[in-house]
Formats: C-alpha cells, structure tokens, sequence
C-alpha cells in the first residue's frame, strides 16, 4: 500500500510499508517515525530517516531511492556515516 500525507497524519498505532523497504512507525502518543528496510547479504537490516515533525513522506521517499546492492555488502547506514566524517575532515583541514 502507498501511503499518502492524510493517511500518515491520521494513521493508528502500528507500522506500515510504503513500498520500496520505506516503513512508518507510529507510536500511541501520535509520534512516529521513518524507517529504511534493506537487505544486505542476506541479512536484513534498519535505518532511521527521522520522525514525522522532521521528515515529511515526499522527503522520506525521496531518502530510499538510493538504491541498494544487496550482494555488494553496500550499506546505505554506513555510507552516510562515512560521507559525514569526510566532509568533518575536510572542513577540519580548511581553517
């Protein structure tokens, strides 16, 4: 089921697929959060996107487009962490 902004806004507790591993998770005080689901090796895994107040659905869909090799051992997770410490050497190295 595509989910769309009226639905994420009024959803009941529970979780709830978008299609391409982008899951949302809402909580019974209303909250919720965005959660990437993607296979590597063979091992399933879960990356946070970011709650409901900060991540709308066209901003959490447009996060999981990056596409993911499952047999490569690519980590989305890990990729994002590496592309942080980078840019915090590189600025570090600037001044």
């Amino acid at each position: 089921m595509e989910l769309n902004a009226l639905f994420v806004k009024n959803a009941p507790p529970g979780k709830y697929e978008d299609g391409n591993g982008l899951r949302l998770v809402k909580r019974v005080d209303g909250g919720g959060q965005w959660v990437f689901r993607y296979t590597v090796l063979g091992r399933r895994r879960e990356m946070g996107i970011g709650g409901l107040t900060a991540v709308s659905l066209k901003d959490a869909r447009d996060h999981v487009g990056i596409p993911v090799d499952g047999r490569s051992g690519y980590r989305p997770d890990r990729a994002e962490k590496e592309e942080t410490a980078r840019c915090h050497q590189s600025a570090q190295g600037a001044d």
